[in-house]
């Protein structure tokens, strides 16, 4: 039976302690956030680096390249290996001396993640935009605590709350897209070529695309 409910263990007792309401007020020291961070997005890498050859599997390739863009981009704020300015794990230990304790208890669990047919995407993608809504919350407050602490970090932190909001944007309108469609087999067929034809021809656009 597929865990489409998975999320990192931080997620977890977020939910559990009823913070996720309030989460500003988590009493975690900025430190401890920076933890959570870098533990989600290790955990993103590793999950959209799972679910793109499930995706391949059950004949969606638009969709896996969807993954593997988000596995890309994950790795790149966490490590910064294009830009060469280094990502997160670079910039609080320049800046702030610290590196990040990064949580990876889930990661064996996040492997063994799997797909079965289309009709998985439904509860796919809700737990996927749940996870990021969760995962926004932490940033959220990051981003408030950072702007007092150094204001490299808070740009950086900025970008990646940015982006999230952005990703999560994109989940629901493709979640809305689907749901038209009833997410019936032949309809996924045409908005994963449509993914295909953009992520193949359009890189540059992220997750700018129509379907």
């Amino acid at each position: 039976m597929n865990d489409y409910k998975q999320m990192p263990q931080q997620r977890q007792n977020m939910q559990m302690s009823g913070e996720h309401e309030h989460h500003e007020k988590s009493g975690k020291s900025f430190h401890e956030l920076m933890d959570c961070v870098a533990s989600e997005l290790y955990h993103g890498l590793t999950w959209h680096g799972v679910a793109a050859p499930q995706m391949y599997k059950i004949g969606l390739r638009g969709y896996a390249h969807l993954h593997t863009y988000n596995a890309a981009h994950d790795f790149e704020k966490l490590f910064g290996m294009k830009t060469g300015e280094g990502g997160l794990l670079k910039i609080l230990e320049d800046r702030l001396d610290y590196c990040p304790d990064i949580d990876s208890s889930d990661i064996q669990q996040t492997l063994k993640f799997k797909l079965s047919s289309p009709a998985d995407l439904k509860p796919h993608f809700e737990a996927w935009c749940n996870s990021e809504h969760e995962f926004s919350k932490y940033l959220t407050e990051s981003v408030r605590m950072a702007a007092s602490v150094d204001m490299c970090v808070y740009h950086e932190l900025a970008c990646i709350l940015s982006a999230v909001q952005e990703e999560i944007m994109r989940i629901n309108i493709l979640k809305k897209r689907m749901e038209i469609g009833g997410y019936a087999g032949h309809d996924l067929a045409t908005i994963s070529r449509h993914l295909h034809i953009h992520f193949e021809s359009h890189p540059e656009k992220g997750l700018d695309f129509d379907v």
